[in-house]
C-alpha cells in the first residue's frame, strides 16, 4: 500500500498542477451528474447512459485518494432549506496499472465521523454515518465517459436526520478488495455550518 506522499506524487504526475487536476476532476464529475443537489434517489434508481463502456474493473488497487472541494454541501431536502444533508465528493482508486483512477471491483466504503471532545478535553472520533457501495452500486456515480483523468467516483452522500450542525467532521474513504484486504485513503475535516432555523 501506497503511503500519502506516494499518493500525492502519484496525483501531481497525472495532474499536472493541482488547479487542473481540481478542472479536470469538477468537469468529469459535473458531467456524471445532474447538479440539483436533490437526485440521490434517482441516481440510484438507475444508471445514467454512457457514451463510453465501461472497461472491465481492476483488482489491483493499491491506493485511495478523495478530493473535496471548499463548498461541498448539499441538500436533500425537497422544501428546499438552506440547511446540508449532504456532500459531494470524489473518491480516486488507483491501479498498480499507473496513476489514473479507475473502475475497481470491490466495494468502496465512506465514514462520516463526529469529532466531540471528552471531559478531559481530548478529542475523539464517533461514527456518524457510513455508505457503503459494492462494485455495481458505485459504478452508478462514474462518469457517463472516461476523461483526461479516467474514472473518478463522483459521489453525493445525504446523511439523513443525522445532526451533524456547527461540528467538525471527519470524512474517511476505504476501498474493500474482493480478498477482504482494505484500504484506507487520508481522512479529510471539515466543518459543517450551524443550523439555519426557517424564517
Amino acid at each position: 500500500m501506497r503511503s500519502a506522499l506516494d499518493m500525492r506524487r502519484v496525483i501531481k504526475s497525472a495532474c499536472v498542477a493541482p488547479g487542473v487536476c481540481v478542472l479536470l476532476l469538477s468537469t468529469a464529475c459535473g458531467a456524471a451528474l445532474d447538479n440539483d443537489g436533490v437526485s440521490s434517489s434517482r441516481r440510484r434508481s438507475a444508471a445514467p447512459q454512457k457514451s463510453d463502456p465501461l472497461p472491465p474493473p481492476e483488482k489491483d488497487i493499491v491506493a485511495v485518494a478523495m478530493f473535496i472541494n471548499s463548498d461541498p454541501w448539499l441538500s436533500f431536502d425537497p422544501g428546499g432549506d438552506q440547511n446540508p444533508e449532504g456532500l459531494r465528493l470524489t473518491v480516486w482508486l488507483q491501479s498498480g496499472k499507473g496513476p489514473k483512477p479507475v473502475y475497481a471491483d470491490g466495494t468502496i466504503q465512506i465514514e462520516m465521523y463526529r469529532i466531540v471532545k471528552s471531559r478531559d478535553g481530548k478529542r475523539r472520533r464517533e461514527l456518524a454515518k457510513q455508505w457503503t457501495f459494492d462494485r455495481d452500486q458505485a459504478a452508478l456515480w462514474l462518469p457517463r465517459q472516461e476523461g483526461p483523468l479516467g474514472w473518478p467516483y463522483c459521489f453525493r452522500l445525504n446523511w439523513g436526520e443525522v445532526d451533524v450542525y456547527g461540528r467538525d467532521i471527519e470524512i474517511v474513504a476505504k476501498f474493500i478488495a474482493q480478498n477482504g484486504q482494505i484500504i484506507t485513503g487520508r481522512p479529510a475535516s471539515l466543518k459543517v455550518a450551524p443550523r439555519r432555523e426557517s424564517v
